[in-house]
């Protein structure tokens, strides 16, 4: 039973500490005419876990994944119409 409390302990501690991730290695794209950001692609130091997201004219999150280049890589394209 403790065995059991203590993944469940550390599944919910690691979790915590992957939201709490400030990345640094970013590349953004932003609106025709305008210096608002569309689309951000942030990695942290090691180019290992990092973050998308796609904004609205206004600023607001309509998308956001969490991507990684390591143990089964997670990846998002975006494309422009």
């Amino acid at each position: 039973m403790k065995a059991i409390l203590s993944i469940i302990f550390l599944f919910i501690f690691s979790h915590f500490l992957w939201s709490q991730n400030i990345f640094k290695n970013c590349k953004f794209t932003y609106f025709e005419g305008s210096k608002k950001i569309t689309s951000s692609i942030c990695y942290d130091d090691n180019d290992r876990f990092g973050e998308a997201k796609v904004f609205k004219n206004t600023g607001e999150i309509i998308y956001q994944k969490q991507l990684r280049k390591i143990a089964g890589h997670a990846y998002v394209t975006f494309n422009r119409k």
